[in-house]
């Protein structure tokens, strides 16, 4: 990924990779599977990031994520079930609103979400609504280099910048 020195070209695992799970969810990405790893096997997803699901129909985005995974300082490891090391997940996908009874994507406009994950239900989340495909892109890129500069990520202050680069403050959630 352009800017980005840390950019793997290995994906991040899907569930048919960790858990050779064959169903309706065997392609999608598996961000939980470092609660099972060691910590030196942590280590090799630590502060790198890799592409996860990436869905295009002809030239038109459809799903895109990239993730990495941090230490977080105590106070956000513990809303996160005490888990040091987190994956942290950046997703686009088109706006859509709901109409006639059915969702219908707005043109030429997406969302992007930004997330700390935890093993559970909890999470630190926000996002970018109805922006244009580069406002996100070059929003994802900043995004990911403000992470990068982290040792340990705070939950409260990651949400703080997120909005600072233009999140909507009124998506935060905790889940």
């Amino acid at each position: 990924m352009k800017g980005i020195i840390n950019f793997s070209k290995k994906k991040f695992p899907t569930y048919k990779e960790t858990r050779n799970i064959k169903g309706s969810y065997k392609d999608h990405t598996d961000y939980y599977f470092i609660y099972d790893l060691s910590k030196s096997e942590i280590g090799n997803y630590l502060n790198t990031w890799f592409p996860g699901v990436n869905i295009r129909n002809k030239k038109e985005l459809i799903y895109n994520e990239v993730l990495t995974v941090k230490k977080t300082n105590k106070r956000t490891s513990a809303n996160l079930y005490h888990r040091n090391y987190n994956p942290i997940l950046i997703l686009m996908n088109p706006a859509t609103e709901y109409k006639n009874k059915s969702y219908e994507k707005l043109k030429d406009l997406y969302n992007m979400k930004a997330q700390i994950c935890s093993i559970d239900d909890s999470s630190y989340g926000v996002w970018w609504n109805k922006r244009t495909l580069k406002e996100l892109k070059d929003t994802r890129i900043k995004l990911m280099k403000q992470i990068n500069t982290y040792d340990e990520v705070d939950g409260d202050e990651f949400l703080k910048y997120c909005v600072s680069i233009g999140a909507d403050k009124d998506t935060i959630d905790y889940n």
